[in-house]
């Protein structure tokens, strides 16, 4: 029995045999077929394809009239351009087909050759068509057996990342074609042929102890059954492709045109894509979906819709639904995509759900919405969560990876008097070659599957982005307060807190108006590297948890009945608590200074990537939507004047 059905051309991975470059003549082989079985997914059915490396199963037009070309990475649209060369010869021996490449001599090349030569290039892939498929079942096979017994190569690719063998080509404008599949009757079927192992013929094949392998499954041919089954299909794509039009509203007479024509669904979808593209018509959504646009403003508005609508589901009263979102405030994730195969004139009726999300994901909108929806959680709660410690630090941009270095006034910060026709003095900047920061990459990936959409699973967009958002954050914090609990060294090379730099007091005590006070006075103390006044005074009180409550007591307003009552520190800091400071020591507490007025601890970001950059992609091995969570952040101690620390008692 004879069927057909849509396949994608096909990229086989390639070997190239760098032991026989002809470096003189510019030529080197390759194997690019062998009948080894690869596993193909598809849609309909997954089976093992086997190229039939047989002289008469192949069309060989091309390679013989030498019209078989080398290209750049399967480019056949730029032309001549980008030809690296052609297929020279070929012959097939022990089940293998093997041919010759003859490159380019142009000169714009030779870097390209030359990196053949030297093996940086040694990836290569051929693009083939197969016509026919023998379709073979054996009992104990669950996967048939696609043997192409009609296949033609078009053309060979140098490429920087061969395409897996197990894989098709992946792309939003995947190019199919019809393929006709024959299924093996018995051995005296018109192809006389069994399932060989690996190129082994027939007659050789033999299972473990010497058995024969299981004869195919005999199918007997029904023809009154098979001209049925044809029309069910004609009257079946008949019908899809009436639906298609009609679903984006043009005329019953494009129906009939494209009906007329004999095209497959697939090739008329693609023909209607282009008229309603040509004409900006709005497509009519069906079912529960709301009213929708082909045009890019309005299908970003209705995204930005849905993403309120999900929102709203998986936050209940985290935002308020504009009144297009109240559109879709009922609708599933799995009616969301059955919504987008809808807006593609596709009827998701006719698949199960498994199937209508797996479709649904190749499209661009739903991925773009599972992504958008992710980042915006994403970014909304790393925003929102506490991160005191910016208050003490400076921030700072580092235009790449490598290390920032700071800079540093060497002589007088104050002005000096100009008399009359006097020359303004230079203050001399040097580059502080010891205070460095730079950036390292940190981050996280939030999947959604294909079961979360059916299942209406709204935890990645609640309670996994919030995790995720938790992590970066505690990330940032845990690194800088490591900086100030580490007491790691500053660019001159001691401690942060060192007696050497008059900001650690001599003995450890509690916190009170004495201690306070000399915080203020060493601070105030400090000099810039030209032995100038800096004029600090501390900002902020920054003390464990468990001092919490002592250090607001000392800050709180009292109202005093006598001189000696009166409070000196009434609101004079602001204060910090935080718990990582505990876990290091829970009597500990410091001072710092504005880091307007100091560069002291610092952190910062890559240019243009502040706070937490996301970005999306679909994962086709699992069918699923990516979004991928990243840092790019780093710290450093820059100078230690604008800080001040009390061991506690």
């Amino acid at each position: 029995m004879n069927t057909k059905k849509q396949l994608p051309k096909q990229i086989f991975r390639a070997k190239i045999d760098t032991t026989k470059i002809d470096n003189e003549n510019k030529t080197f082989p390759v194997v690019f077929a062998t009948e080894t079985p690869v596993f193909r997914r598809h849609w309909e059915e997954n089976f093992n394809e086997i190229l039939s490396c047989k002289k008469e199963h192949m069309r060989t037009e091309r390679m013989d009239n030498g019209v078989c070309p080398l290209l750049d990475n399967h480019d056949m649209y730029s032309g001549v351009i980008r030809q690296y060369g052609k297929l020279l010869s070929y012959e097939i021996v022990d089940g293998e087909v093997r041919g010759l490449i003859q490159f380019s001599s142009r000169e714009e090349f030779k870097g390209v050759w030359d990196d053949i030569v030297s093996g940086i290039i040694s990836g290569i892939s051929v693009r083939y068509i197969v016509h026919t498929y023998q379709r073979e079942i054996t009992e104990n096979k669950e996967v048939p057996n696609y043997r192409a017994i009609d296949w033609e190569p078009t053309e060979i690719s140098l490429t920087p990342v061969p395409a897996d063998y197990n894989s098709s080509i992946r792309s939003e404008q995947q190019e199919t074609f019809e393929v006709q599949i024959r299924n093996l009757s018995n051995k005296n079927s018109e192809t006389n042929m069994k399932p060989t192992v690996e190129g082994v013929q027939p007659d050789q094949t033999r299972t473990e102890g010497g058995a024969t392998p299981a004869a195919p499954i005999v199918q007997t041919v029904n023809e009154e059954a098979i001209r049925a089954q044809a029309a069910q299909a004609e009257r079946q794509r008949s019908s899809d492709i009436r639906q298609a039009v009609r679903a984006v509203e043009l005329e019953e007479s494009v129906a009939d045109e494209l009906i007329n024509s004999g095209v497959t669904i697939d090739q008329a979808r693609a023909s209607i894509f282009e008229k309603v593209a040509a004409k900006k018509t709005s497509i009519k959504p069906q079912g529960n979906a709301a009213n929708a646009s082909a045009s890019g403003d309005e299908r970003t508005g209705i995204r930005a819709a849905m993403q309120e609508a999900i929102i709203f589901r998986a936050e209940p009263g985290s935002v308020k639904l504009s009144e297009k979102a109240q559109d879709f405030r009922g609708m599933k994730m799995f009616d969301i995509a059955r919504h987008f195969l809808q807006e593609k004139g596709e009827n998701p009726l006719r698949y199960s759900q498994n199937e209508t999300v797996k479709r649904a994901i190749s499209t661009t909108d739903l991925p773009d919405l599972l992504t958008d929806t992710t980042s915006r959680q994403l970014r909304k709660f790393f925003d929102a969560q506490n991160s005191s410690w910016e208050f003490l630090g400076t921030r700072t941009t580092v235009s790449d990876f490598r290390e920032k270095t700071g800079v540093q006034i060497d002589g007088a910060v104050t002005f000096d008097k100009i008399a009359e026709s006097g020359e303004y003095k230079s203050a001399k900047i040097l580059q502080n070659t010891k205070a460095k920061i730079s950036v390292d990459t940190y981050g996280k990936i939030v999947k959604i599957t294909r079961q979360a959409i059916i299942n209406d699973d709204l935890d990645a967009f609640a309670r996994i982005p919030k995790i995720i958002a938790q992590g970066a954050r505690n990330l940032q914090a845990s690194m800088f307060w490591n900086l100030i609990t580490g007491n790691v060294a500053t660019p001159d090379g001691t401690a942060l807190f060192h007696a050497d730099h008059g900001n650690l007091a001599g003995a450890g005590a509690t916190i009170s108006e004495a201690t306070l006070n000399a915080a203020i006075v060493a601070m105030m103390k400090q000099q810039s590297p030209a032995k100038e006044e800096l004029g600090l005074t501390p900002k902020y009180l920054v003390v464990p948890v468990e001092l919490q409550t002592t250090a607001k007591k000392l800050m709180a307003s009292i109202t005093a009945t006598k001189t000696g009552d009166v409070n000196p520190f009434n609101n004079a800091f602001e204060v910090i608590s935080e718990v990582r400071l505990s876990r290091n020591s829970p009597i500990a507490w410091y001072m710092f200074a504005d880091p307007a007025t100091v560069e002291g601890a610092m952190y910062c970001y890559l240019d243009g990537e502040e706070g937490l950059r996301n970005e999306g992609r679909v994962n086709f091995d699992d069918d699923s939507v990516e979004t991928k969570s990243s840092l790019e952040f780093g710290v450093a101690n820059w100078d230690y004047r604008g800080a001040y620390k009390n061991p506690g008692a």
